[in-house]
């Protein structure tokens, strides 16, 4: 039983990862995104917060998007509307983090980049 239980553990922590936050560099904010569809494409939702050097909560956001998207169409709202936000709490200085595995080159880079004209186009009320 004992021999059993230290198997699961030691499962459980070699999957575990350090997941920490980096302040931005001085006289920054810092706003970091995500976004996530059900089923890619499905459903897509998407968040963030934007923390000052000293990892203070400044403001946050979370969304539900209309319409069938995949996770990067769901990352890119989410950022879109977290740069919106940013822009009506007039800082100046502010550092952008999102999940950078999603933007790396691969196979769809021509659809990525499609997708991603799509988002900050049809947006209506675009970033000032």
């Amino acid at each position: 039983m004992w021999m059993g239980l230290i198997v699961q553990v030691q499962r459980i922590l070699r999957s575990l990862s350090m997941i920490y936050w980096k302040a931005p560099p001085i006289g920054y904010y810092k706003l970091n995104t995500d976004g996530v569809s059900r089923g890619n494409p499905g459903q897509i939702v998407g968040g963030g917060a934007i923390r000052d050097l000293g990892g203070n909560l400044v403001a946050t956001f979370s969304s539900f998007y209309e319409g069938i998207h995949t996770n990067l169409y769901a990352k890119l709202m989410a950022a879109l509307e977290g740069l919106q936000l940013w822009a009506g709490l007039h800082i100046y200085r502010l550092k952008l983090e999102m999940d950078s595995m999603s933007f790396k080159p691969h196979n769809k880079k021509i659809q990525n980049t499609l997708e991603a004209r799509q988002v900050f186009t049809a947006n209506p009320n675009g970033v000032t």
